[in-house]
């Protein structure tokens, strides 16, 4: 099974060099080798393949699109376009995963869900064996009235992906149940991926007193995601958050917004400093 960190996180963000980049590329690779693209369909402009998709590509990672639709479930007139695209993304990138929306559980758009149907059966009538999945948010899912309902929304896709994020109900690594992801063998019997997972290795988080976090909370995070709480299931891929901490940060400062509570969960900080996270998640491969 493929890892890899889901973010294009180089260092020194949010104004990273070039040469940080060219670092990024390179330490992607060492991680694990799958690279997480999570970017609009249309983020170019309607038609071009994204370069964040090319880059990812070129650098020598394998990458793990999953592509934002907002735009063709707003406008109906641009799925054609769309679909020329995927076309071209399957047929001429070869991509052996396609990610079709993003955490479609919390977007309230009318017509995702179809539109996620639609491209699936179209993907699949290419005959280029892509695997089709779509995301779902689990901690989100989980408190929702018919999860297994929700799921089965998208019945063509091939895999369930998963972003999740135990610790901001969870106040350690420790108190997480091995059987945490157990529900979601009720929801589905497809196989299942991961294209986030996260903890922050921050240790305050002003506002948020239910958050904790540390670098040791890191490791043995991951340490239980490896050893148990998979378990039984077919997981196809897995990606931790990201790579470098996205800015950065210390103890002292307050946090501005909910967001910045995924600052620290970097597997390195967010110059070139390993956390000690970085060795426990590339040894997954």
């Amino acid at each position: 099974m493929p890892f890899g960190v889901a973010a294009l996180s180089p260092a020194n963000a949010p104004t990273p060099t070039s040469a940080d980049w060219s670092s990024f590329w390179s330490e992607s690779v060492a991680v694990g080798g799958l690279q997480g693209v999570n970017v609009e369909w249309d983020a170019d402009g309607p038609g071009p393949i994204p370069s964040a998709i090319l880059a990812t590509e070129e650098s020598g990672s394998t990458p793990l699109v999953v592509l934002g639709l907002d735009s063709a479930v707003i406008d109906p007139t641009l799925e054609d376009t769309l679909r020329s695209m995927v076309a071209t993304l399957v047929t001429e990138h070869r991509l052996a995963w396609l990610g079709l929306g993003n955490e479609i559980d919390r977007n309230p758009l009318d017509g995702r869900v179809a539109l996620v149907d639609r491209l699936t059966d179209f993907v699949h009538s290419l005959g280029t064996g892509t695997q089709v999945f779509t995301v779902f948010q689990y901690e989100h899912t989980l408190k929702q009235p018919d999860p297994g309902g929700l799921v089965a929304s998208v019945p063509n896709v091939d895999v369930v992906a998963l972003t999740t994020y135990p610790f901001q109900h969870i106040s350690s690594p420790e108190l997480v149940p091995v059987d945490y992801y157990g529900p979601v063998a009720t929801w589905t019997s497809k196989p299942i991926g991961f294209t986030e997972v996260a903890w922050p290795s921050r240790t305050s988080f002003p506002g948020y007193p239910t958050i904790h976090g540390s670098e040791g909370d890191q490791v043995s995070f991951i340490n239980l995601f490896r050893g148990t709480l998979f378990s039984g299931f077919d997981v196809r891929f897995a990606n931790w958050y990201s790579l470098h901490d996205t800015a950065d940060w210390s103890e002292s400062e307050p946090l501005a917004s909910f967001k910045d509570v995924f600052t620290s969960c970097g597997l390195m900080r967010n110059g070139t400093d390993p956390k000690p996270a970085l060795a426990a998640w590339s040894s997954l491969n």
